[in-house]
């Protein structure tokens, strides 16, 4: 999926000048992209929500993401597997990577002239309980059972409503 949003070509239209040629190959901002003036083959996303997947990943990139999403530095004692994706729901930072024996954790410790009125001094989420409930979500949501049965559901009733606009009977 992280492929699909951030190359443009999966908009359906041919695009050019997104590396500099005597930079270094470096990226070129998207202003400065040539874009075809026709969609050249089939599109899976319009280039609406590319462009506005583009602006959430700029706020999204560290200093890691260059070698690989989530990658771990050579001289890391730890790898956080969240990392760069755990926000505060208080003050809406992002969350840092904290070890403290015997358990990894997400911690919000803004400085103190930046606490938000109620945000307590931190704010800690055990890694390994996100890390439980991100993998039953996907068990459950994506690659489970429950995942077959609603698809065969809104299926049917996706050929139910087809049906009844066939035979002009109001839904």
């Amino acid at each position: 999926m992280h492929e699909i949003l951030i190359n443009p070509k999966y908009t359906g239209y041919m695009v050019w000048n997104r590396r500099a040629t005597r930079k270094g190959g470096s990226r070129n901002p998207p202003e400065v992209w040539v874009w075809s003036p026709h969609p050249t083959h089939e599109p899976l996303l319009t280039k609406e929500t590319f462009l506005a997947a583009q602006k959430v990943a700029a706020t999204k990139e560290r200093s890691r993401s260059a070698a690989g999403l989530n990658s771990a530095h050579p001289l890391a004692r730890r790898f956080y597997p969240l990392r760069s994706h755990v926000f505060c729901n208080d003050c809406r930072r992002r969350k840092f990577g904290k070890a403290r024996t015997p358990y990894s954790y997400f911690a919000c410790a803004p400085a103190p002239g930046y606490h938000p009125k109620g945000h307590p001094a931190t704010i800690y989420a055990r890694e390994d309980l996100l890390l439980d409930g991100v993998s039953n979500f996907f068990a459950r949501r994506i690659s489970g059972s429950a995942r077959t049965v609603s698809f065969y559901r809104s299926r049917t009733d996706n050929e139910d409503s087809a049906a009844a606009e066939r035979i002009g009977v109001a839904g």
